[in-house]
């Protein structure tokens, strides 16, 4: 899972982890997806709460291992 940069004041913080309400509420979602979906889901949703105004744009861009704007994209429109 890759961490996130939450930006306070024009001061760049490193999210240590997935914040602890993604954890505690994203388990009831975990049957529902893959491996892979339930990562970009923990993802997306700690970039809404750690973003003023979210995009998937700036999600991706702000996370510390990078990943694919792309790959959050298909997650979002996607599905089977």
């Amino acid at each position: 899972m890759g961490f996130l940069l939450l930006v306070v004041d024009g001061v760049i913080i490193p999210v240590i982890g997935v914040p602890g309400v993604v954890e505690e509420f994203a388990g009831f979602f975990r049957r529902i997806f893959s491996w892979n979906q339930f990562r970009r889901f923990k993802q997306y949703l700690s970039g809404l709460i750690t973003d003023r105004r979210p995009t998937v744009r700036g999600i991706a861009s702000r996370m510390v291992e990078p990943v694919d704007q792309s790959s959050l994209n298909r997650f979002l429109t996607t599905y089977e």
